[in-house]
């Protein structure tokens, strides 16, 4: 049985069309789940008065922020929202000069990847693959350098690694029925909770409210 049972609020695709001389265009599409953002902002007691819609929480993008994410100058061609049954869908269209300009900071990475609280870096779950074995590397991108730095390996065990930011930087991470904390200087992670005295095991997500006093897991009991 589910502890709880969450759909992801957003879901994001790209699809890239490159001509023989470098040029093409990118379809950005991605997806708000209205019922789930309710419940997000719901369990984690957002004001009603700071609850946004589902198109309030989609704005267009901008420019400048398309070219900051592809890494290179890009043209934004057109953006529409479209209104359907369980929320909203935003298609975006963009071109650019070059494809080999676009820069390419990771691949191979894991599902987590989350914007730093209260900063400008993005941190996300690299993994490393040797032989047989699958290493999970936690290392945080700096968007305007692209530098990347390693912070720290995951919990060990299991072939993803789901992570959540608290207000302060400390990092959480579930394994099993444990949840584990790390802070920039600690040597190794230091366990925080043992979750089997809820019932609660397996757990595959975790989030942290905006305020840092709540916390939501998926797990089974």
């Amino acid at each position: 049985m589910c502890t709880l049972m969450l759909q992801a609020c957003l879901s994001s695709s790209v699809a890239l069309q490159v001509s023989p001389d470098g040029s093409g265009r990118a379809v950005v599409t991605s997806r708000l789940y209205e019922q789930a953002l309710q419940y997000f902002e719901t369990i984690f007691s957002v004001a009603p008065a700071e609850r946004k819609t589902a198109e309030e929480s989609m704005p267009p993008p901008s420019e400048a922020y398309l070219s900051s994410q592809f890494g290179t100058a890009v043209r934004l061609e057109s953006t529409e929202l479209e209104k359907t049954v369980d929320g909203v869908i935003r298609k975006t269209i963009l071109t650019f000069p070059d494809i080999t300009q676009v820069r390419v900071v990771a691949s191979d990475i894991a599902r987590s990847l989350q914007p730093v609280p209260g900063g400008h870096t993005i941190r996300f779950v690299q993994r490393e693959r040797s032989a047989d074995t699958t290493r999970l590397l936690i290392e945080e991108l700096n968007p305007a350098t692209g530098e990347i730095e390693l912070l720290t390996a995951a919990v060990a065990g299991g072939d993803e690694a789901d992570l959540a930011w608290t207000p302060d930087g400390t990092l959480l991470m579930a394994r099993g029925d444990v949840v584990y904390a790390w802070r920039r200087g600690d040597a190794e992670w230091k366990q925080i909770a043992a979750l089997d005295r809820l019932g609660l095991t397996r757990v595959s997500r975790i989030a942290v409210s905006p305020g840092g006093d709540r916390i939501a897991l998926i797990g089974t009991s």
